[in-house]
């Protein structure tokens, strides 16, 4: 076998591994959301006139990615309140939680509010950000005169892996459905399309990080609609789950091994 056969197989192989890494590290959680299916959740023309109306093309019914626990990616992750919808409803409150920690009896470093019923406007930015010392923080930035304010909302415990609650009155949802009751999705996870130009903040840009967005439902009525809270996240992806992770190992180490044994024949 010659080096130039020989280094041909080999970027074959790499190429395959590659191919593999890309689809069996799609973002996994709950099932994906299925119209067809789940018929007491099959009204979402709320939401997609949300994203209609910042410029997404994404459509709620089709696209949803069932992504349920996610971790930072950077210092200055942040979330974007782009719709809300308190109506009917009182004591609303929006942030993460510690995906280690236990649901049943969850405490306030287990907790990092985001957004709340007394915040009256879209658009409040809110920063997540892991501070290197073992710290979440969440600020709320506000623009009184045209310039930024920032005041603080939360702090928690560093999350390695956390999801997104949903509190209303006493009662939490939660993004990982199997914590809810009867393993109801409260939640339903995007992500951005390339090429779309999405508008926040008298502001346009391309979508070309593909940014995800999480749906809230606040469990006040069937058909459940998802669109009590929307927000748009940046610095932030899913973490797949550890039966893909174990999956993507094992398909790449039989992918070399089909390329070592392919290089054997040849010589």
């Amino acid at each position: 076998m010659t080096k130039k056969t020989c280094r041909k197989s080999w970027a074959g192989a790499c190429a395959s591994c590659l191919f593999v890494l890309f689809f069996l590290s799609t973002p996994v959680g709950a099932t994906p959301f299925n119209p067809a299916t789940d018929a007491d959740q099959g009204q979402l023309s709320g939401l997609a006139g949300v994203f209609q109306a910042i410029g997404s093309s994404i459509d709620p019914y089709k696209d949803e990615k069932g992504a349920e626990v996610f971790q930072v990616t950077g210092p200055g992750s942040s979330a974007w309140l782009i719709h809300f919808d308190y109506s009917g409803l009182s004591s609303v409150e929006f942030g993460l939680y510690n995906t280690g920690s236990d649901l049943g009896n969850l405490g306030d470093s287990d907790l990092l509010e985001l957004f709340g019923s007394d915040y009256s406007s879209s658009g409040d930015l809110k920063f997540v950000v892991d501070n290197l010392s073992g710290t979440f923080w969440s600020y709320k930035i506000d623009y009184p005169n045209g310039l930024p304010a920032t005041s603080q909302v939360d702090s928690a415990a560093y999350m390695t892996t956390f999801g997104f609650y949903l509190k209303v009155g006493g009662t939490y949802y939660f993004s990982q459905s199997d914590a809810n009751a009867n393993g109801q999705d409260y939640f339903l996870t995007y992500q951005g399309v390339p090429g779309d130009w999405i508008s926040l903040g008298g502001s346009s840009y391309p979508d070309t990080l593909q940014h995800w967005y999480i749906a809230a439902e606040a469990g006040n009525g069937i058909p459940f609609d998802f669109d009590e809270i929307v927000v748009r996240t940046e610095s932030m992806q899913p973490v797949p789950e550890p039966a893909t992770i174990m999956l993507m190992g094992a398909g790449l180490v039989g992918l070399g091994g089909f390329a070592k044994r392919r290089m054997r024949k040849r010589r």
